[in-house]
């Protein structure tokens, strides 16, 4: 209890959110009422998905839009201006937020489970991207309290990509992470809570296993974990 007042507290003084992976801003916008007094930085690349992000922009009232950035670019770790990203084709696969940097397998399925070794669903495409010290070397005024991150392989390139000087500023980080996560090349849970752990941050809680750290599953698995500085 007592740590879960801490974190309220602490929350309360959110004024920057950087959300990696929005597919559609449709977090944005819940992230924004969550926090009345912050404003939410929005990353994604895909072209399906940003199409659908600007429309969801459009939709929103003046002051929503006000508070949220949209940068249609992908997050890298180098100082490329392109980058090759694997976007789900929607004819194929009704997940477009599933498009990575990483190309998607289905091998690591359950038996049971109906994407078992299903073909590829994906086509390589080139887009912008940045890597997340610059960006923010540019916009200062946007260095992030709160971080999510979501997406499909590259979260540990991702908090790479912020640097040092970024991440010693973040409090907050929320992660859809797993174990056999299905993108060949990309990190896992342990990568990340490694990541995580060197920056000082401390793992709170997570949708799999609640405070308890998870434990290596044989199967593909996905789950949430948020860490709070420690």
């Amino acid at each position: 209890m007592k740590k879960r007042k801490e974190i309220q507290c602490r929350c309360n003084n959110v004024k920057n959110i950087l959300e990696l992976g929005s597919r559609d801003l449709a977090d944005a916008v819940k992230l924004i009422h969550h926090f009345p007094h912050a404003r939410v930085t929005s990353f994604e690349c895909s072209p399906v998905c940003i199409e659908r992000c600007q429309q969801k922009l459009a939709n929103l009232s003046e002051d929503e839009r006000k508070r949220i950035m949209l940068v249609p670019k992908a997050v890298v770790n180098s100082e490329a201006k392109t980058t090759p990203f694997f976007m789900v084709d929607p004819a194929l696969y009704g997940n477009v937020g599933a498009s990575s940097l990483f190309l998607q397998t289905f091998k690591d399925r359950s038996p049971q489970d109906p994407d078992a070794n299903r073909p590829c669903v994906q086509k390589q495409v080139e887009v912008p991207c940045v890597r997340l010290a610059n960006f923010f070397a540019e916009h200062p005024d946007r260095i992030p309290d709160y971080v999510c991150i979501d997406l499909q392989g590259a979260e540990k390139l991702a908090i790479d990509s912020l640097g040092g000087a970024v991440i010693s500023k973040v409090k907050f980080i929320v992660v859809e992470v797993g174990f056999n996560t299905g993108y060949a090349g990309g990190c896992n849970f342990i990568d990340v809570h490694e990541a995580l752990v060197h920056h000082g941050f401390m793992h709170v809680w997570n949708t799999l296993t609640h405070e308890q750290l998870p434990k290596p599953t044989q199967y593909f698995s996905c789950f949430d974990a948020f860490y709070m500085r420690a």
